[in-house]
């Protein structure tokens, strides 16, 4: 279950994420231990968060990028973006005429247990083998 303290809703707001709702070329992202659940210091919300991203599904890799320069890895939406951006630009430039809501939902999955994104949308991204 996620933190509830870390919902965002109509009396916590936390921006550009919660200009999704306004703005059509915003996409909220955060970061996501599996389909149901938001990492520990991550936002979430079905109203304002368009889509979450699952990173390695292992314990030792849950909701952390690694690289190549620290063991740790990183943790964070400002990490899930760029992998959520970088699909929908593939998307755009490979689909003559898409939009990015298309784009989206083509890469992406929705599911309706337990919402911590708009429609339960997620989408499940494996790190490339990294070596020093």
């Amino acid at each position: 279950m996620p933190d509830s303290g870390n919902v965002l809703d109509s009396s916590r707001l936390f921006f550009p994420a919660c200009f999704s709702t306004t703005f059509s070329n915003v996409t909220g992202v955060t970061g996501l231990q599996n389909q149901q659940n938001s990492c520990f210091y991550q936002n979430f919300s079905s109203t304002y968060v368009s889509v979450g991203v699952v990173t390695n599904q292992s314990s030792a890799n849950c909701c952390k990028f690694p690289v190549s320069f620290l063991p740790s890895g990183y943790e964070g939406s400002s990490f899930a973006t760029p992998v959520v951006s970088g699909e929908i630009m593939g998307c755009l430039l490979g689909t003559p005429g898409a939009v990015p809501q298309n784009c989206l939902n083509q890469i992406s999955t929705t599911q309706s247990v337990h919402q911590v994104t708009v429609n339960g949308r997620y989408l499940i991204y494996t790190s490339p083998h990294l070596t020093p």
